[in-house]
């Protein structure tokens, strides 16, 4: 690969890891993926894999070495395999743009769309880096995702990079093109500004969310599981003070089995009745299969007082190569592969908590940066989400701001709040609109109290899903279909 070729890719990736937070460099993702546009546009006979990899390995590994933290063959794995995806992606496109010129270059922001969703799916889903990601600095101009989702941000970003490469190239259209960024900027930002309101939304119930900020080293040591649950117990009670309706524990919250372990429980069950309030925490969990065989939940428990039942739920997407080996329970040959990774069971069941209130789901930690997850318990009857996360592994990197702010697309996508608990923070609460509030730093223990307003939810995109993925998936497909049937083009 040519120096030339090889400096875009990494600009390209480099410009796109620097525009999500916390860098405050969002605007970066209207113009980020220009220089890997040029490397198509170069007449060259390099493998196009070869670029969209070097684009991958730049982007992949300046927004996940935080995955090192936890195990580093694990962050080697991830970022591998997502860079595969990019240079996938770059050979599909250079084979249609070779059969169809230079109109195929107005079907980038289709195929970009396409790959993003994809990344999506399946146990290997990891969508962290969306394009839209990079927006959720900029309220008003990302208020259209309560009618694409997501992905319709990712597109329109796209759909800008691609008109600011096609000025570049054609100067004498130069103006037609760059006169199209008007509309493209002035007409989200306008419909942001009108659907906004202009004052808080009132709150309907209390909510305090319990940051421990318990580091990992120390949380998973049984010296201090003691320790754990008096830090837990204190800020509870300090919460107390103002009558919350819901307290919430992050992700893990207690270091064992609660549900199989008496004494812990029983201190968890004491608190709950004496004070009066639900409490929802997350806990490991584990179901004997027999034939000495176990499975391991990452799970969250509703405890109410005065009532001995417990509604649980487990966690169904889970951190491919951290968590879990992606398929390993099909290919057995998958089950000899150790990369320090912990060894969980996706949950099957979309729970429902049952409050005086209304109804909430949990996403536990990953879930949080699925569109389709949200949008289903929405759909099944949610008042409110709850995101619970231990963020404490990332250490002092932009991945907890990452995951925070991820999670305003959920709230705008589907106009519902969101309660985020997290055991190191960021903890806060996403209003309908994507505006937070009460947000708390990382490695702070602390507890907040948030009035939660509950919204008459339900959107275009709640009701149609990812109409917008797939037509991009359509309109790349009939790319790639009718590719074979063209001359080569220059």
């Amino acid at each position: 690969m040519r120096r030339h070729t090889l400096l875009l890719c990494v600009i390209s990736g480099l410009l796109l890891a620097l525009s999500f937070p916390r860098y405050h460099l969002g605007f970066l993702g209207f113009f980020c993926l220009v220089p890997f546009l040029f490397t198509f546009a170069q007449r060259q006979s390099e493998p196009s894999f070869g670029r969209g990899l070097v684009m991958g390995l730049t982007l992949y590994g300046g927004t996940f070495f935080w995955i090192a933290w936890v195990t580093f063959p694990g962050a080697l794995g991830a970022i591998g395999l997502l860079s595969l995806y990019l240079g996938l992606f770059a050979v599909i496109f250079q084979f249609v743009l070779k059969r169809w010129g230079r109109v195929a270059l107005w079907a980038f922001p289709f195929f970009w769309t396409a790959m993003e969703y994809l990344r999506s799916l399946g146990q290997l889903g990891f969508p962290w880096t969306s394009i839209c990601y990079s927006q959720t600095e900029y309220l008003p101009m990302i208020q259209f995702a309560s009618l694409t989702g997501a992905y319709g941000v990712s597109f329109w970003l796209v759909v800008i990079n691609t008109i600011v490469f096609g000025a570049m190239c054609r100067w004498r259209q130069r103006k037609c093109l760059l006169l199209l960024l008007i509309p493209l900027i002035v007409v989200p930002y306008l419909y942001g500004k009108r659907v906004i309101p202009q004052s808080p939304l009132p709150g309907d119930l209390k909510v305090a969310l319990i940051q421990p900020n318990m580091e990992p080293d120390v949380k998973w040591d049984s010296r201090f599981i003691d320790q754990n649950f008096e830090a837990l117990i204190d800020l509870t009670r300090q919460a107390s003070e103002v009558h919350p309706d819901l307290v919430i524990w992050p992700e893990t919250a207690t270091p064992c089995y609660l549900m199989k372990q008496k004494e812990y429980y029983q201190k968890v069950r004491d608190l709950v009745d004496e004070l009066g309030i639900p409490l929802l925490t997350g806990s490991p969990d584990y179901a004997y299969q027999g034939d000495e065989e176990y499975q391991y939940f990452n799970s969250a428990f509703y405890i109410v007082p005065g009532t001995p039942d417990i509604q649980q739920y487990s966690k169904m997407q889970l951190v491919p190569f951290s968590e879990k080996i992606p398929y390993d329970e099909k290919i057995s040959l998958l089950r000899r592969i150790d990369f320090g990774e912990a060894d969980f069971t996706p949950g099957r069941h979309y729970t429902l908590f049952q409050h005086p209130h209304g109804n909430f789901a949990v996403l536990i930690c990953f879930e949080s940066i699925f569109p389709q997850l949200a949008r289903e318990f929405y759909l099944r009857g949610a008042d409110f989400l709850v995101v619970i996360t231990n963020d404490g592994w990332f250490g002092k990197t932009p991945a907890p701001y990452q995951h925070a702010q991820i999670a305003i697309f959920r709230a705008i996508e589907n106009r519902i709040s969101i309660a985020r608990c997290a055991n190191t923070g960021v903890s806060m609460l996403i209003d309908p609109f994507g505006r937070t509030s009460n947000r708390t730093p990382i490695f702070v223990k602390e507890s907040v109290v948030v009035d939660l307003p509950l919204w008459e939810g339900g959107t275009f995109y709640t009701r149609r899903g990812e109409w917008l993925s797939w037509v991009c998936m359509v309109v790349a497909g009939l790319f790639v279909v009718g590719a074979p049937f063209r001359g080569r083009r220059a």
